[in-house]
């Protein structure tokens, strides 16, 4: 989510830094510095003359300015009144000092923020706070900049500490709510953003900010609640009707998220989040190709596709067996990331194209595939047991597939599916004893019912076949 990040006000002068969305500040609108009405405001000497006596209210959260650093601050606001931004920097630049007022670090701060130069605003502002931590106005507006800068660990703290030393109006508390959810401290965003709503009733941010947090919770009933009261006030918006799919599903609705979802289409307000959601749901619906075309265009929609959801949905659609539109989302993938894929995501790929092919009666092929996967990295365990399973099904091949079994083993992660994988084969070739030892291995590692039904099973098989075998021997 992102909330619109509000610009403070300064007590009494800061109409000059009056309100801009973060999220829709252009450019131009930094470069143009202020208004001929601001600039009017600035030129009154009763203005003037209220910035600086200003200083002297709230002695516990503002910092002592004296009378030399007052003048200066009036000198710097003749240049801002005159449009000469970067001159007012340069003056208070050139008199900041480590034992000077934390408020000229501050006003450094506030202007360095209205010319976009961030990095630099939050030194000024961490310098005003370090001279003066109980500096509340230095904190509020620090935690503002780097909610703009997206460090949400850096604007978290700000903002608590501006909320300790007393900020109560929406914007801050609503903005920590923000910065908790981007912590996954769920619980405290819900706090935080009911508080803003109650301060802020009309706020559809902290309201939607409110029903991810339900969603989190796993409450999605109470989200959808609060999203159909944000969109019959704004049914166009498609970040409601996206957020609204969501709390579909979770709430175990696919259809309802469905029917979101493609009104996010009608309102050209889809995303390649909505058509990957959309994917899934055809996926769990029985309907592997358009589930797959669905995820095709999430992948050509995005700017810098991000192919995670699109592999999940190939693994499933190998796993179902849907050898056609696991082929058509393999094919593309490769293409759209040719040269874009880490190791890690192409070991992934070329895996599952090795179970596709075997899927498609192509072993040999599939062997070729995965020994190269091998090669490039020996401790790919989902390679290795692959391996082992090809081999497995060739009619000479169990002392191949017995070593890739053996060499899975000793992967950690993959240890037990490869005992497992290895007991069936054993079984299916009538070796009971070895593979009764290995499903032991496994049970004492992690016990499992489905594990403990197959071993009592094979060693029941294994018992039979001895009584057999020595009433055989007595008759003989």
């Amino acid at each position: 989510m992102n909330p619109r990040i509000l610009l403070r006000f300064l007590p009494i002068w800061m109409v000059l830094f009056g309100p801009r969305a973060f999220g829709q500040e252009s450019s131009s609108e930094l470069e143009a510095g202020p208004t001929q009405i601001e600039l009017s405001i600035w030129r009154t000497p009763s203005y003037q003359r209220r910035f600086a006596e200003s200083f002297r209210s709230q002695a516990s959260v503002e910092p002592r300015v004296s009378a030399v650093e007052v003048d200066l601050m009036s000198d710097a606001m003749d240049l801002m009144a005159a449009n000469d931004i970067d001159g007012a920097i340069s003056l208070l630049e050139s008199k900041r000092r480590v034992d000077g007022s934390a408020a000229i670090d501050f006003m450094v701060g506030n202007l360095l923020c209205v010319q976009a130069r961030l990095e630099e605003a939050s030194e000024a502002l961490e310098a005003a706070v370090d001279k003066f931590p109980d500096f509340r106005r230095a904190w509020m507006r620090l935690g503002d900049l780097e909610a703009r800068r997206g460090d949400v660990e850096a604007a978290h703290r700000a903002l608590v500490e501006a909320y300790r030393l007393g900020a109560n109006d929406s914007d801050t508390i609503g903005l920590l709510g923000w910065a908790n959810a981007g912590l996954d401290s769920w619980v405290a965003a819900e706090s935080a953003y009911r508080q803003a709503i109650m301060l802020a009733p009309d706020s559809r941010d902290w309201k939607l900010g409110l029903a991810e947090a339900m969603i989190r919770q796993r409450r999605p009933r109470e989200a959808l609640v609060i999203l159909d009261e944000l969109i019959e006030l704004r049914p166009e918006s498609s970040k409601f009707w996206a957020m609204q799919a969501e709390a579909h599903l979770a709430a175990g609705d696919p259809s309802s998220a469905a029917l979101d979802l493609e009104i996010l289409e009608e309102i050209e307000g889809v995303t390649a989040r909505s058509r990957s959601m959309l994917g899934d749901i055809h996926l769990e619906d029985g309907m592997p190709l358009v589930a797959a075309d669905r995820h095709l265009a999430a992948l050509k929609l995005a700017e810098s596709p991000d192919p995670g959801r699109a592999f999940v949905a190939l693994r499933r659609l190998v796993d179902g067996g849907e050898v056609q539109a696991a082929g058509m989302l393999m094919d593309e993938l490769r293409e759209l990331h040719a040269s874009g894929f880490d190791s890690r995501e192409l070991a992934t790929l070329e895996r599952l194209e090795a179970r596709v092919a075997i899927q498609r009666g192509e072993q040999a092929e599939a062997a070729a595939v995965l020994e190269k996967v091998v090669d490039e990295d020996p401790l790919d365990g989902e390679a290795l047991i692959l391996l082992g399973r090809y081999h497995g099904r060739m009619p000479d091949g169990m002392e191949r597939a017995e070593y890739w079994f053996d060499r899975a083993a000793m992967i950690e992660d993959v240890r037990n599916q490869a005992k497992l994988r290895h007991a069936d084969l054993l079984i299916s070739r009538g070796r009971y004893a070895p593979a009764i030892a290995l499903l032991k291995q496994v049970q004492r590692e992690e016990e499992r019912a489905s594990v403990k039904a197959l071993l009592d099973r094979v060693e029941r098989y294994e018992r039979q076949r001895s009584r057999d075998s020595s009433d055989g021997g007595g008759a003989s």
